[in-house]
């Protein structure tokens, strides 16, 4: 992705994030995991961290992507 990891993008000095910047990282971030977590079989990443979180410009927005599953495990059944 075009920017790298979270932890690049919070690295640089020259691109800063506004509010609405971060809502709407966060935002995706929240709705990515959500999707992992409410699978018929949930998948937990267990390496949650900003070198995880790849993300690019979509227009004056950001993509944020989950990124790394190599600690994921899938569960076999939901807890609901």
């Amino acid at each position: 992705m075009s920017l790298g990891s979270l932890y690049d993008t919070l690295k640089q000095k020259t691109l800063q994030l506004q509010w609405s910047d971060r809502c709407l990282i966060a935002t995706q971030m929240i709705k990515g995991i959500n999707y992992l977590h409410t699978r018929h079989k949930p998948i937990l990443h267990r390496d949650i961290k900003s070198l995880n979180i790849l993300m690019k410009r979509n227009g004056e927005d950001f993509l944020v992507k989950v990124a790394d599953f190599g600690l994921a495990v899938v569960r076999r059944e939901t807890s609901r």
